[in-house]
């Protein structure tokens, strides 16, 4: 065995973005690798977190025997032992020092990752029954939850409370990792909640479960946020949740100074922030504080939904005072979705104020541009497909919206293909006459151009394309607001003929040259047809097409066809491929000519062939053939011909003669034999 090495890793603060990758080779067989993980601050109040990122050893029925990897709570590795794994897993120590050991079998493997950084002490503790008080007045903490104990045991309450002790302060929560890959029932008995105040019963602000990052920003209304973390994990979970959050604490501007000047803002992105709103005292008769919401994007717009009320369950009513700027401001009028309000404004919005005495908590994120009438001009780029956010909002659409888009192309030989995914509306709300909610698409700038399709339900064919540089894309909807799929999306793309209106010359020779579809393997174009014609080098060659590989779609709608150039008369066909077909194809003299012709549908695929030429072999001198037997001139017309010996005379009556006259003879042999 090799001499053991000492690696050792430090950890800078704040270094809870460091990952380090222990290992990502090809291990060998019977390896022994060791490291020292260490605090480079020293500070007590810190400890190592060790996570598995990537694993990849061998695992016997007896576990963890062959392969494995051990970790040492302290700087030699006969301090206590931590733990010893093969699988997923999450480590803490309990200072400021780690060592990971890793053991290789005799089977050699791909080895393993880990990623280690810095924790607060009590940040990953989960104390059953007990809420834990954490103070982040002073400085930001860095908040990694749950421990892999909580999980192991099965069920656990972990509940912790957030304080700050700053005069008109709130707390601030930024999602820096939320990682949950469960099974498929994790939500029905495990979840995450957040409250604004000191325990469950405090107005809640999101309770979650799903692997999609739930927030990107969460901000109280005053200086205590709960969080209680709900387990009955699974053991058979693929990999544990981790959750970790940047919390820290922020200053109120103070209403009595000037809550103009000192305007609290907020800028939202696509991932929501959960805001409580207002914030403060609301004993007192001091002028709230407006709250501004503002996206950096101008062109989309800023939505807020009311997802929580400290009065109650929230009904489709009207909860803010909303404004559309800070000057000359109009009120923002609320959209009933999802039985809920939302408030829409174009880049920014300012609330002043709520409608009622309680608090609220608004859902804050950005969204495309409202439906409005006015035509939107949208670029498309040959190189690059962009989404189309037809709707300006991600799980529902406005009520009288009517939408449109006009996607254009800079260059003039080029046209756009629009690629639909997913289904559109939900199933139980298709519309089949295509009257109240549509989508519709035209081959041009206005709705006189000629349609190029029009649906109002359930899934799409995708290969929607224009024969010119402009499509034109109109949503309508009627008043009663509906729901559509989270999944569904809209994307689009500028894209050439690719394709000559002339036929392409092509000069063969003896080295084999490729030619394919346009844009292959990925796809080609619709309503194509591309013709070659592979001329050889003389009169005395000819050509030779081996395709390597065809994928033209089903029922020979895409075809392949090799023609043989004829100067004197109309090209006569040599063969023909599609679907998979591979055939090699040949001319027996002169150019070939090859046709691609596709169907209107955007396929993936196409074809790909070698053509080379090859030289036409001379035709071979036959020598003159001598007579084998005599004949008797003399003879009848009737009588058979004289042979030298019974035995000599062929099957059938035949006799062997000089080449030209054998068929004459065969005939009257014939005739007298069986006569």
């Amino acid at each position: 065995m090799p001499p053991i090495k000492w690696i050792i890793q430090r950890i800078w603060f704040p270094s809870f973005n460091l990952q380090c990758h222990l290992n990502l080779g090809l291990n060998r067989g019977n390896a022994m690798c060791r490291w020292r993980i260490r605090i480079e601050s020293q500070s007590r109040s810190k400890i190592v977190q060790i996570r598995t990122v990537d694993m990849n050893l061998p695992i016997h029925e007896n576990n963890c025997t062959g392969s494995y990897i051990k970790a040492y709570d302290g700087q030699y590795n006969s301090a206590p032992l931590l733990k010893t794994w093969c699988d997923d897993s999450t480590i803490f120590s309990t200072g400021a020092y780690v060592i990971v050991e890793f053991h290789g079998g005799h089977v050699s493997s791909r080895g393993f990752a880990l990623s280690f950084h810095e924790v607060d002490m009590f940040s990953h503790k989960c104390k059953s029954g007990e809420i834990q008080k954490i103070d982040v007045t002073q400085t930001p903490l860095v908040v990694t939850i749950p421990d892999e104990d909580a999980f192991r045991k099965g069920n656990e309450d972990c509940q912790w409370l957030f304080t700050s002790n700053k005069m008109y302060s709130k707390v601030v929560v930024e999602l820096d990792e939320w990682v949950i890959n469960s099974p498929d029932d994790f939500c029905n008995q495990s979840y995450i909640s957040f409250h604004d105040g000191d325990g469950s019963e405090s107005l809640e602000i999101l309770k979650y479960c799903h692997s999609d990052q739930p927030f990107h920003k969460l901000v109280t209304s005053s200086d205590m946020l709960y969080i209680h973390l709900h387990g009955n994990w699974s053991r058979a979970a693929t990999k544990l949740p981790s959750i970790t959050l940047k919390l820290h604490s922020t200053k109120i501007k103070n209403p009595v100074v000037d809550c103009h000047t000192s305007l609290q803002t907020t800028v939202v992105g696509d991932t929501p922030s959960f805001i409580v709103y207002p914030t403060g005292d609301l004993t007192t008769e001091e002028e709230l504080c407006p709250l501004q919401l503002w996206s950096k994007d101008r062109s989309k717009t800023v939505r807020v939904d009311i997802v929580g009320s400290s009065e109650g369950n929230v009904s489709c009513q009207d909860y803010l005072q909303a404004y559309n700027d800070l000057g000359d401001v109009e009120e923002i009028q609320y959209t009933c979705l999802y039985d809920k309000p939302a408030y829409m404004n174009p880049h920014r919005m300012q609330i002043q104020n709520t409608t009622n005495d309680g608090r609220v908590v608004l859902k804050a994120y950005t969204v495309g541009r409202p439906c409005d009438g006015i035509t939107l001009e949208k670029w498309a780029e040959n190189d690059k497909k962009k989404s189309l956010e037809i709707l300006g909002i991600k799980d529902s659409y406005v009520n009288n919206g009517y939408c449109k888009y006009l996607l254009m192309s800079e260059q003039e030989d080029e046209k756009i293909k629009l690629f639909v995914n997913g289904s559109f509306y939900d199933d139980d709300n298709v519309d089949t006459e295509c009257e109240k909610d549509f989508v519709a698409l035209y081959d041009g700038d206005n709705e006189k151009s000629p349609m190029i399709a029009k649906w109002c339900g359930g899934s799409v064919p995708d290969g929607f394309h224009s024969t010119g540089q402009q499509m034109l894309v109109i949503f309508k909807s009627d008043h009663q607001g509906r729901q559509h799929k989270n999944n569904y999306d809209l994307q689009y793309i500028a894209y050439k003929e690719m394709c000559s209106r002339f036929t392409i010359p092509l000069n063969a020779t003896s080295s084999k040259q490729n030619l394919s579809s346009p844009g292959f393997p990925d796809y080609y174009p619709p309503d194509s047809l591309c013709s070659w014609s592979i001329r050889p080098s003389s009169e005395n060659h000819y050509i030779v097409f081996q395709l390597l590989k065809t994928h033209l779609g089903p029922h020979c709608r895409s075809l392949l066809t090799a023609y043989q150039s004829n100067e004197d008369s109309e090209h006569s066909t040599i063969d023909r491929a599609c679907e998979d077909e591979t055939p090699t194809l040949k001319s027996s003299a002169g150019a070939m000519e090859i046709e691609f012709r596709s169907d209107s549908f955007w396929n993936v695929g196409g074809f790909l062939a070698e053509f080379w030429e090859e030289p036409i072999p001379e035709p071979k001198s036959e020598p003159k053939s001598e007579p084998e037997y005599e004949t008797n001139p003399k003879s009848e017309p009737n009588s058979e011909p004289r042979v030298d010996s019974v035995e000599d005379k062929p099957k059938g009556g035949c006799v062997k003669v000089t080449v030209y006259s054998i068929y004459v003879y065969c005939l009257l042999t014939l005739f007298h034999y069986f006569s």
